[in-house]
């Protein structure tokens, strides 16, 4: 198992506005609060929804995401045994095995999360191996054009190979 720090939302938040965000800090995914639920996205999801213009994280397919497990902080002596019983979920959009993984979401003392939210997740080696070949770009111009990389080669600055405004790179789950 491994701890992931991915940066946090809220479903009103602008797709646009965290897509910096998202590449300076080379994440693989994010965790959206709905109401009463958390989900976790992989990165290839959002750079889509971005493509095809969507504005904030609201407008994204629920049913894309993973619903995380919800532990105080105070159970994590708990958590390993109840993500046991969890199911394994295949993650939509993914490059992952699809015997999928287990994830699970460390919510602080207070209830509040800022900035990152810790993500507990499975399965390690299958995602140490898998992320760094899975780099996704998108570009900044108005066509938000995507380039998928098929050989881990980071286009982050470089000019689209459409309309030559710079491209964000990052991995995804």
């Amino acid at each position: 198992m491994e701890l992931l720090q991915l940066p946090y939302f809220n479903s009103a938040d602008s797709l646009e506005t965290a897509i910096d965000n998202i590449a300076f800090n080379a994440t693989p995914g994010i965790v959206i609060k709905y109401k009463g639920y958390w989900l976790l996205y992989s990165i290839r999801i959002v750079f889509t929804a971005y493509s095809e213009n969507r504005t904030h994280f609201s407008e994204l397919d629920q049913s894309t995401g993973i619903r995380l497990l919800q532990a105080d902080e105070r159970e994590v002596h708990t958590l390993f045994e109840k993500m046991r019983d969890l199911p394994y979920q295949s993650t939509p959009g993914s490059k992952i095995e699809p015997s999928g993984l287990r994830f699970a979401l460390i919510v602080p003392h207070s209830g509040d999360v800022r900035g990152f939210a810790n993500v507990i997740i499975d399965s390690v080696p299958k995602f140490k191996v898998l992320a760094g070949l899975n780099i996704i770009c998108v570009c900044t111009g108005p066509g938000k054009h995507i380039y998928e990389s098929k050989n881990g080669k980071d286009k982050t600055g470089q000019k689209c190979e459409i309309c030559e405004h710079a491209y964000v790179c990052t991995v995804s789950l």
